[in-house]
């Protein structure tokens, strides 16, 4: 094969292997996995229904008056976490420690973008050790709890919102334990949701809620656990939401939808049917009303990895086709731009190749991963050999795509005013 057999992941991401620990985490788009485990056929998880069932209420706090500080970007140097200006300027480093290697799923922003950009806070996770830290400026962090088999942390440092998830395999399934607090409580308080899946399916939390004054709760969705093989995009089934207030649970799609990505404000959300690759779902949670998007004729291996602009009027996403883990791996990655409102066909798209080409490579492994603006995508490209990450700026105005900051996306720093 032309790519790694083993290498580090850095995206939100989420195909599932084990490193030299036994942890189980998860990687990203392209990343070659263990060969395939075939997932036990037990009874399905909680209840699901055929479509989306409910108006989801929205968050607590306007999340649209947010500006953007920095962007969170991994250098991949094993010490720390870099912080890129809106514009792409190098901001400052702030250094984590040593030998770490660090996972999408495992950095998020503990605070707002502060001055100096030094005291900006952040937690994060060591897979060896299980420590849940968090940066508090230079020479200051502060190890808050050990948390064994945490797979994934998300969170907002703007409204002080933050959510984690532990599975513990048994001959049972899969324990799960679902967690949300603020950042200088997370990992000394009682679990939300405490579930025993016997499919051995984990929880996996995707976007914290905002709250007034305490976290407001967190969208979540399940997956199986401890899988590999050629798997292209998260294999999430169903989606919910915890409403921190009342803590109730809100079914959003059923088991049989593929959770694909979510907008800012949280009112949409991007699905596939788990058995249809040909077709991209955007659900307004608001108005229980959706609009559809058919994939383009070769994308065989479907779409995913959507992210919404800031006001939620466009949407881009990635279609595939092609095999990663083949003896030559022949998969290509288109990423497309259309409205989040209305049914269309295409409205632009890039290839993997002209993503290359931006950085001198004949193609990258990519996937969109946030937006700048509501023109600019941010999109993640690996080489071959996934050494190399590039943030690449795509201008869906102009068509044009630059070479924004080297290394791998980690989250986006709001600012605080």
């Amino acid at each position: 094969m032309a790519r790694k057999s083993a290498i580090q992941a850095v995206s939100a991401i989420l195909l599932l292997v084990s490193l030299a620990c036994s942890l189980p985490l998860t990687v990203t788009i392209g990343q070659p996995t263990q060969p395939a485990v075939e997932v036990p056929t037990q009874p399905p998880a909680p209840k699901a229904t055929n479509t989306p069932e409910a108006v989801v209420p929205t968050p607590n706090v306007d999340v649209n008056i947010r500006r953007l500080g920095a962007i969170l970007v991994d250098p991949v140097d094993q010490k720390g976490v870099n912080l890129i200006a809106p514009d792409g300027s190098f901001i400052t480093e702030l250094i984590l420690g040593t030998d770490l290697n660090f996972m999408s799923n495992s950095v998020v922003p503990a605070s707002v973008f502060q001055l100096p950009p030094e005291t900006t806070r952040v937690l994060f996770y060591k897979y060896q050790g299980y420590a849940l830290s968090q940066y508090w400026g230079p020479g200051d962090i502060r190890q808050q709890a050990v948390v064994p088999d945490m797979v994934t942390l998300v969170g907002d440092g703007w409204c002080d919102s933050f959510s984690y998830g532990t599975i513990a395999l048994s001959g049972d399934g899969a324990q799960n334990n679902l967690y949300v607090a603020k950042s200088q409580d997370l990992g000394n308080t009682p679990a939300i949701v405490s579930e025993l899946d016997p499919r051995g399916f984990g929880i996996f939390p995707v976007s914290a809620v905002c709250g007034e004054g305490q976290p407001g709760g967190v969208w979540y969705a399940h997956m199986p656990y401890g899988i590999g093989g050629d798997i292209v995009f998260p294999p999430y089934r169903g989606l919910y939401r915890f409403n921190g207030s009342d803590s109730s649970k809100t079914l959003v799609l059923d088991e049989n939808q593929r959770f694909s990505g979510i907008s800012p404000d949280q009112n949409l959300v991007a699905y596939s049917p788990s058995e249809d690759n040909a077709i991209l779902y955007i659900l307004d949670v608001r108005k229980n009303s959706q609009v559809s998007i058919q994939t383009l004729p070769g994308s065989d291996r479907g779409a995913g990895y959507a992210v919404f602009s800031p006001d939620g009027s466009r949407v881009a996403w990635l279609e595939g086709s092609g095999f990663q883990m083949s003896e030559t791996p022949n998969f290509q990655g288109i990423i497309r731009i259309a409205p989040s409102e209305a049914n269309v066909q295409l409205d632009k798209q890039k290839t993997d190749v002209e993503f290359g080409a931006a950085v001198g490579l004949p193609k990258l492994w990519v996937r969109p991963i946030t937006w700048l603006d509501n023109t600019n995508l941010l999109v993640e490209g690996r080489s071959d050999n996934w050494d190399s990450a590039y943030l690449l700026k795509l201008n869906t105005d102009s068509g044009a795509i630059t070479l924004f900051a080297k290394g791998a996306f980690l989250d986006l720093v709001y600012s605080g005013n």
